[in-house]
């Protein structure tokens, strides 16, 4: 029984410093933006077929939230960012391994339910109208689409006018399904969150003028944690990939120049 035991002991060690254990470098984690839930799943399901021995675990939520996380030490080897300034931030406090890039420039859009009386095609100013009592945003202090509303709303001239019909969401995917539900009558959503699934069959949209708020540059930055985990190391060598770059468009992002 003794040898047993140490059999057992011995390979359990080599196993750890061989790394073939279930705790190995071949997970990724990933933080990102809301907008990318549907873009983001269809991209690891694309890097996993081509690498099987690896396996991404993502988290969604606000960008600033992300930051937040990020800054305080949480364990994810990538950060895809909705607003690249988040990014930077990170990397400017020395965290980062790499240097932020690009990905995409997201839309903002008026979106709302096909069998309702809104008017999407009337952009903003359907906000106006008497019969919107409710209207979804993310949260502008820390979700950038949230701030974006903000800024096209202010620079339309319409905040103060519509500022008591808002619904403030945790992040964009929160206002979508807030929209979704009949929660809100409109929200201001992400084109990518309304071009798949629910919101694309069940809904119609109105792109918001790009010149009413910064532009929403989304861009993403690998870890410092990452450098002894080639699985994230790979990921991040494939966003910047033909295939990924067709992803991203297919989602609504429109594409930046490729970065060497």
């Amino acid at each position: 029984m003794g040898i047993r035991r140490w059999c057992v002991a011995f390979l359990a060690s080599l196993t750890f410093l061989l790394g073939i254990g279930p705790a190995t470098a071949q997970d990724v984690g990933v933080y990102a933006a809301a907008d990318l839930q549907l873009a983001m799943r269809s991209l690891i399901q694309a890097f996993e077929q081509e690498n099987p021995q690896a396996h991404v675990k993502v988290t969604f939520g606000s960008s600033g939230k992300g930051y937040a996380q990020l800054a305080s030490g949480a364990p994810h080897d990538l950060f895809f960012s909705a607003d690249m300034d988040y990014a930077e931030r990170l990397a400017q406090k020395g965290l980062t391994l790499t240097k932020p890039k690009p990905y995409g420039l997201g839309r903002l859009v008026v979106w709302s339910l096909s069998g309702s009386q809104v008017d999407v095609s009337k952009g903003l100013d359907v906000l106006l109208a008497p019969t919107i009592k409710k209207i979804a945003i993310a949260n502008p202090e820390h979700a950038p689409y949230g701030r974006a509303a903000k800024e096209a709303l202010e620079k339309a001239g319409m905040w103060e006018r519509v500022k008591n019909k808002l619904v403030i969401a945790e992040n964009i995917s929160q206002a979508a399904h807030y929209a979704l539900s009949g929660a809100a009558e409109v929200g201001l959503i992400a084109l990518p969150l309304a071009l798949e699934g629910e919101l694309a069959q069940k809904g119609r949209y109105a792109l918001v003028p790009e010149e009413l708020h910064r532009p929403l540059i989304q861009g993403f930055v690998v870890m410092k944690r990452a450098g002894n985990n080639p699985a994230a190391l790979h990921f991040a060598e494939f966003i910047g990939s033909s295939k990924a770059r067709e992803v991203f468009s297919r989602y609504g992002f429109v594409l930046p120049p490729l970065v060497p």
